[in-house]
């Protein structure tokens, strides 16, 4: 689903802002999670492996999704989570465990060293164990988000678009972007993290192009991490576009094209598309 943002304020600015709402095509697993996961299942279920792994924190809308999706192939997951606690105050590890999801929690350096390994080492299909690195970041991951751009919804538009607006995590999807937009196309990657600007090596060794930007000053205090500002502005939006949107990335990154607007950085005639990555599977009270 395309959905033009309507307002009196782009209209004055002579701009058009359209948002790619990939939330809509899964309520457990829509977003850029489907793109993200779907090599890696095509690879299990190829090598006729029936469980897969991954990591990720009590936000990690990678791990509700992996389970959502692998129970839906009918695969057993396991979630490796950075968190020690009362699991059940997140929604987003309560939806996992729902679909499946074995849950297993660790502190950070056992997870920091569990990660570590399985990166470095090669599958071993006879453990039947597929293990996805958190966020589904590599090569597999990248390949799928490269067809985001190649939906049917945006055939018609797709080149009229000036400015490509996306949320970041550890880049996966903003590489995917990148490498499957033209090259007169600016894509600019709304970070989710504090000091996001050290993504800017790790984004650089998995994408040729150089036709995007990280912007920085979007985190609200860190990830997860909102204020009044932003809780106002997203029940505005909500209000005003019936555009839902999670606290970690999305609301962050519409956020940032409002303001970017508000600072003139647009031309006229600019057109923008704002890339919804869903994770809405995980909502949790504002306030």
């Amino acid at each position: 689903m395309l959905q033009l943002l309507n307002t009196e304020f782009f209209t004055q600015k002579k701009i058009e802002v359209w948002v790619l709402r990939l939330d809509k095509i899964h309520a457990d697993y829509g977003g850029n999670k489907i793109f993200k996961l779907k090599y890696h299942i095509e690879e299990a279920l190829q090598n006729d492996c029936k469980t897969v792994a991954s990591f990720g924190g009590p936000y990690s809308n990678h791990l509700a999704a992996l389970a959502a999706y692998g129970k839906s192939h009918q695969l057993k997951t396991i979630g490796c989570v950075r968190f020690q606690g009362d699991y059940k105050k997140y929604p987003t590890l309560v939806a996992a465990e729902k679909n499946g999801m074995q849950l297993q929690f660790l502190n950070n350096n056992d997870f920091k060293i569990a990660q570590q390994k399985t990166i470095n080492e090669p599958i071993d299909w006879h453990n039947k164990i597929h293990w996805i690195p958190a966020g589904g970041h590599t090569q597999l991951g990248i390949q799928g988000c490269e067809e985001i751009l190649a939906l049917d919804v945006l055939k018609e538009i797709r080149d009229k678009f000036t400015h490509i607006f996306v949320p970041v995590g550890y880049g996966t999807t903003l590489a995917g972007i990148a490498n499957s937009a033209s090259d007169s196309q600016k894509i600019f990657g709304i970070t989710a993290i504090k000091n996001g600007e050290e993504l800017n090596d790790e984004i650089s060794k998995i994408t040729t192009p150089k036709n995007w930007q990280l912007l920085t000053q979007y985190h609200f205090g860190g990830f997860g991490k909102v204020n009044q500002e932003l809780i106002d502005f997203m029940t505005k939006i909500k209000t005003d576009f019936d555009l839902e949107t999670d606290r970690i990335y999305t609301s962050k990154m519409i956020f940032s094209i409002f303001d970017l607007a508000t600072k003139n950085f647009f031309n006229a005639d600019d057109k923008i598309l704002a890339i919804h990555t869903g994770g809405l599977q995980g909502k949790i009270n504002l306030t």
